[in-house]
């Protein structure tokens, strides 16, 4: 995925490089994000305990400028997420044995790898306001690893530790259309905003990477002998669509001549996603998928 990344950004610097009527800006772009998971929504494993996602992504943004009112531009985001949180003990009837009431306690972790490139090909209706139409690539890969106690409260003696790790794979990619506006103040000062509509098919599969669980004996003694292991087993795979909104607020400053261009922006952006197979852990069949964060941009423009 890396490799990818990388290779897109090279290949779009070389396309503005060679450019040689036109002018253009590239630079770099990195921010703190938060990621609250569609796949909290969902039923099953514990998986609606999950946290918030957290980190630091970054990406390159490059420009090409045809016309002063004519653009295409390219960004994006890469980087990893994570989440940590533990469970207290909670009663928990569970389906294959509704006579028997169990207590549940965990220690979950979710670490998640996201790129996000967004592509658009912009054009400037006033000196403030452009519309704009893009594409847009989205993978979001995420871990999870479960570590739960479970206590049977009428048989003491069905006692089990429960590790398992869960693999959950999102890829998306569609069209977009918005607009935007900027306005001069302070000299070489500047706030700015883009608004867009966002369209994207995507898949959802999940994978049972691990699952091992223990015996517990009644001093908490863990019963290796007896334990039970499964390795790489695929659970759910679904085709899937979402609809949402992109917006991104900024303000900036123009260094003099030098050409250079700073950014402080914000960006949320919510999605509800729809799965088109029937899958029983959707209730409703729509979730929601919200992503929010600041970051700091650097542009050099020629």
């Amino acid at each position: 995925m890396k490799r990818l990344f990388l290779l897109i950004c090279i290949f779009c610097f070389a396309v503005s490089v060679n450019a040689y009527s036109m002018n253009y800006m590239v630079g770099v772009k990195s921010g703190y994000f938060v990621w609250e998971p569609y796949i909290k929504e969902l039923k099953g494993g514990g998986i609606s305990d999950i946290d918030k996602g957290s980190g630091v992504l970054y990406g390159p943004v490059i420009s090409v400028m045809f016309t002063p009112d004519l653009s295409f531009s390219i960004a994006g985001l890469y980087g990893e997420q994570s989440a940590h949180w533990s469970s207290p003990n909670t009663a928990t009837t569970w389906d294959s044995q509704p006579d028997a009431v169990i207590d549940v306690s965990g220690l979950y972790t979710v670490d998640i790898t996201r790129i996000d490139i967004d592509s658009a090909l912009s054009y400037r209706l006033t000196g403030n306001f452009k519309i704009f139409a893009g594409y847009k690539y989205q993978r979001i890969e995420a871990l999870m690893k479960i570590e739960e106690r479970r206590f049977a409260v009428i048989n003491s003696t069905d006692n089990v530790l429960y590790e398992s790790e869960w693999e959950y794979i999102t890829p998306a990619q569609g069209p977009a259309l918005g607009v935007g506006f900027s306005i001069p103040f302070g000299g070489s000062f500047f706030l700015s905003s883009n608004f867009s509509f966002i369209y994207m098919w995507s898949s959802f599969k999940v994978t049972e990477v691990r699952t091992r669980s223990y015996d517990v004996g009644t001093y908490g003694d863990l019963d290796y002998a007896n334990s039970e292991y499964t390795v790489s087993k695929d659970v759910w795979d679904f085709d899937s669509r979402q609809a949402g909104i992109n917006f991104e607020p900024s303000i900036g400053a123009v260094v003099g001549d030098t050409g250079v261009i700073f950014n402080v922006s914000a960006r949320i952006q919510y999605m509800r996603i729809e799965f088109v197979d029937e899958m029983e852990a959707a209730p409703g069949g729509w979730v929601t998928d919200l992503f929010y964060g600041a970051y700091v941009s650097v542009l050099y423009t020629f």
